[in-house]
């Protein structure tokens, strides 16, 4: 998370402390991740909150910790530049990725995990190596964050998503239940040219089909043939 310290509103202040030693996560976030979620919640209609590498406050006064991603579960995108508790029904985030890196590694590991797990209650909490692909899951269980194991294809299955979280390429990915990717930023454009171009061959060959409608009604006039 770059070093930044604003004021979103009156009680949200953004002051994570930690530099993003890449910045290239908050592009692998944004186009593997909260694209595709988007995209999937307004196709199901499962309500909830998407954020990335924006403020969530849980308590006035307190700095607001910014996740590389988080979903809050049944919250509602009215706009906002980040994710404040106190106005929004005391919702917390339900998981929460956060992309590993020497100068963040410590804190993720241990000051957020605590607060993901003793005072948000965040039901996922995913820890990401992109160098590495390494991935590792806690489900909150009890009070305590339980390190949980991926199905035989390597892809770990949410408690408070019926999606799964996966590597695909080196790359943290969605997965439906029955384990079909959700298509990233690239990958969704990729599909809308395809149907773009799909669309105009079956409209070139609607007019080559009415272009040659057109010549045999010539040729029956030609002949004497009234068009029937």
């Amino acid at each position: 998370m770059a070093l930044e310290q604003r004021q979103i509103d009156q009680d949200l202040i953004y002051e994570d402390g930690e530099p993003m030693e890449n910045a290239h996560h908050g592009t692998l976030a944004w186009d593997d991740l909260v694209l595709p979620l988007r995209a999937w919640l307004r196709r199901t209609g499962f309500q909830a909150f998407v954020g990335s590498n924006s403020p969530v406050g849980y308590e006035r006064g307190v700095p607001a910790l910014g996740p590389d991603l988080y979903v809050v579960n049944g919250g509602v995108d009215h706009g906002q530049e980040g994710w404040a508790s106190w106005r929004e029904g005391g919702l917390t985030p339900t998981l929460a990725v956060e992309m590993l890196c020497p100068s963040t590694e410590a804190r993720d590991r241990g000051e957020k995990m605590r607060i993901y797990r003793d005072v948000l209650k965040t039901t996922d909490y995913f820890l990401f190596q992109s160098e590495t692909g390494g991935v590792e899951y806690y489900r909150l269980k009890d009070g305590i964050y339980a390190r949980t194991h991926s199905n035989r294809r390597g892809q770990f299955r949410c408690a408070s998503l019926p999606l799964l979280l996966g590597v695909l390429n080196g790359r943290l990915r969605w997965f439906e239940r029955n384990g079909a990717v959700l298509p990233n930023s690239n990958e969704m454009d990729a599909l809308v040219q395809e149907g773009r171009a799909r669309a105009d061959e079956e409209r070139a060959r609607a007019d080559e089909a009415e272009a040659q409608a057109g010549r045999l009604r010539a040729r029956l006039r030609a002949l004497g043939i009234e068009d029937a």
